[in-house]
């Protein structure tokens, strides 16, 4: 009795240290067994885990690795270009035009970033009113020190980039008349 209750206390209720006869081997009944890995059986339902795929659980580990990682805040700055990456997103503003990254800019297992946001395009006509905002796609690539953007206007498709970043600085820009 003592060995049952020290294994349910410490959480350790394997079928392999757990009997509750004194002369049957430990591990011999197919109901202690089947008690033990209950638990474990519905954790993995839980989780979505494959209890015996091996791959399954590598792929899940990998998943929340990197969907917890995403492009490294602060200032980021190319020819022409200043970009400030927030935890929710960020602003980028061009020699002729500006912008907002309205999501959080999470990275996939190659470092590459596809977020939402919107662009203004300065310069040139404008008209009186509100900015002309247009939907957009700021997608690219970065190892945390360099970072290759492209801005995708998603009404048009017309491309912005690819634009050359670096970590840490700041650009002087020449506004567009």
């Amino acid at each position: 009795m003592r060995v049952i209750l020290v294994c349910l206390a410490t959480g350790a209720a394997l079928s392999l240290g757990c009997s509750d006869a004194p002369n049957q081997p430990m591990g011999s009944s197919r109901a202690e067994s089947t008690a033990a890995e209950a638990p474990a059986a519905e954790v993995s339902a839980r989780e979505g885990i494959d209890p015996v795929s091996k791959d399954s659980r590598k792929a899940r580990a990998l998943a929340s690795r990197t969907a917890d990682q995403t492009v490294p805040q602060g200032s980021w700055a190319g020819a022409q270009v200043n970009l400030v990456v927030t935890s929710s997103g960020g602003t980028i503003e061009l020699s002729c035009g500006h912008g907002t990254i309205d999501q959080t800019m999470l990275l996939n297992s190659s470092g590459g970033f596809d977020a939402s946001g919107t662009y203004v395009q300065e310069g040139g006509p404008t008209t009186v009113g509100p900015e002309n905002r247009l939907p957009a796609r700021y997608s690219g690539l970065t190892d945390g020190k360099s970072m290759t953007l492209t801005i995708t206007l998603s009404t048009k498709g017309q491309k912005i980039g690819p634009l050359q970043l670096q970590f840490g600085r700041q650009s002087r820009l020449v506004k567009c008349l």
